[in-house]
């Protein structure tokens, strides 16, 4: 929730950081709820102090999404706010998160976290000290339960499979794999950098360290794709995860290089027909699974339905009625160059550092 005056004075706005910060917490231009609070132009707020005991529960408890905007290249359909650093300082990169986690959650003023999710970019990049620093931080400023559900987004390829076990030790009880496709020859399409064999590997050892707590992303609508060889390949990704599954139709965003490729007549996407019966498909096969579908891409089962059904903006604070409140930390990309590391955006990147396109989100896969 918006901190109280009382609150905002405990923020060091001498700090730039803080500054930047606190702009970006108070500058959104977002309802909180029907009634209440409120957040006007100029950075203003608005609030019925009276309704607070209305919803107590609104300024207690948090989940909480942390972006780690760096990948080692950019997949052909990404357009995501992503990085190339040029150098890996893990204990910058670390100390930037750490920073803003204290800072947001202060701001906040919640007293619990209920879930983590660590997305991107690509965060199994991170060293599993580092996502255990940012956890001890969360934990030190607010209550993180043991419960709580910790999340890493995981790329599977060797270097990443062989951090996982150091990722659960870290405080990370669930994995979400980004497999996109079980298709050698649509993965190098996609500019993706593991093959269908290390997909299984990922999800076979996902599935020993947090066992009923593994998503997977896959994508359809790939180039010469149908709906026939799409069906077979869902049935066998079901075959190995049956936690939870993230549908994401391919979307040609302008500036990527697949959105070049095809506008060039070097590669052709299904026809809308043909994606929509792809999608009804998928529906039909992981009902008859007994998954359960809790939002337009994301299925589950075991009565799992995590919160990052919530997909967040990556450039503001958001709050949804599902969950209390969803903090977003993503603006240490930003702050790098200050504190010694440098991070080149990504060639293709329409947006660059001001980019609010979510890292996980209904319209497109993340990487």
């Amino acid at each position: 929730m918006c901190p109280s005056d009382e609150g905002q004075s405990s923020i060091n706005l001498s700090d730039p950081f803080a500054r930047m910060i606190r702009r970006t917490f108070l500058g959104a231009r977002r309802a909180l709820s029907p009634r209440g609070l409120r957040f006007v132009s100029g950075g203003e707020i608005i609030e019925d102090v009276s309704e607070r005991a209305a919803r107590p529960h609104l300024t207690e408890q948090a989940s909480l999404y942390v972006h780690w905007p760096y990948c080692l290249r950019r997949c052909s359909y990404c357009n995501f706010n992503k990085y190339i650093p040029r150098e890996d300082n893990q204990h910058v990169m670390a100390a930037c998160l750490q920073r803003e986690a204290e800072t947001l959650l202060q701001l906040s003023q919640v007293s619990r976290i209920t879930s983590v999710f660590f997305g991107g970019g690509t965060p199994s990049l991170a060293r599993p000290s580092t996502i255990g620093a940012i956890l001890e931080t969360i934990s030190r400023r607010v209550t993180l339960s043991d419960k709580a559900e910790v999340t890493l987004e995981v790329n599977p390829t060797p270097a990443g499979m062989s951090k996982m076990e150091d990722y659960c030790r870290a405080g990370v009880n669930r994995f979400s794999i980004g497999v996109q496709s079980l298709q050698d020859d649509d993965l190098k399409i996609l500019g993706r950098d593991h093959s269908s064999h290390q997909a299984l590997q990922t999800i076979e050892e996902a599935q020993r360290l947090c066992p009923g707590r593994v998503s997977v992303d896959v994508m359809f609508g790939r180039p010469r794709q149908s709906a026939e060889t799409w069906e077979k390949e869902l049935s066998e990704l079901l075959r190995v995860c049956d936690d939870h599954v993230s549908l994401y139709q391919l979307t040609l965003e302008r500036g990527t290089q697949l959105f070049k490729l095809v506008q060039q007549g070097e590669a052709t996407v299904p026809a809308d027909d043909v994606m929509a019966k792809m999608y009804r498909r998928a529906r039909r096969t992981l009902h008859q699974s007994g998954f359960l579908q809790y939002e337009v891409s994301n299925f589950a089962r075991n009565t799992f339905c995590p919160c990052e059904t919530l997909s967040p903006d990556v450039s503001l604070q958001s709050v949804c009625s599902l969950c209390p409140v969803l903090v977003i930390i993503k603006r240490s990309a930003l702050l790098l160059g200050r504190t010694g590391l440098t991070g080149q955006p990504a060639a293709s990147s329409p947006g660059g550092a001001g980019s609010a396109n979510p890292p996980e989100a209904t319209q497109g896969p993340r990487c």
